[in-house]
């Protein structure tokens, strides 16, 4: 009896051994932030628009990037709240000038990085 419980506990600690190993190789640190104070929630639905316009449209991401002064970011993550946009990224250099664009175009953002 004394055998089985060893292995047993021998296979759980290899389990976590090797649970640890592959989360480590298949995930990346997230960041997140949330821009408001869009005047209407059209304002903000149109807006969460162009940020996907410039993750999912490389052809046109030169010229958007230049109108808007917005760095392009190819892992981000737009969602649209009521009244905000909720955007994430593991870029975090990225959302840092994202977040500072928002701010200088008279945006509040809770970014904290």
């Amino acid at each position: 009896m004394a055998s089985d419980d060893k292995s047993l506990t021998v296979r759980v600690v290899m389990a976590r051994s090797v649970a640890d190993r592959w989360l480590k190789g298949h995930t990346r640190s997230e960041y997140r932030f949330n821009i408001f104070g869009f005047p209407t929630s059209g304002k903000a639905k149109k807006f969460a628009s162009m940020l996907r316009s410039l993750r999912d449209r490389p052809q046109r991401r030169a010229s958007v990037t230049d109108l808007f002064r917005v760095p392009p970011i190819s892992d981000l993550g737009v969602r649209e709240r009521n009244d905000s946009v909720e955007v994430w990224s593991s870029n975090v250099e990225g959302l840092r000038k994202l977040a500072k664009w928002a701010e200088n175009s008279g945006l509040l953002t809770d970014f904290i990085w």
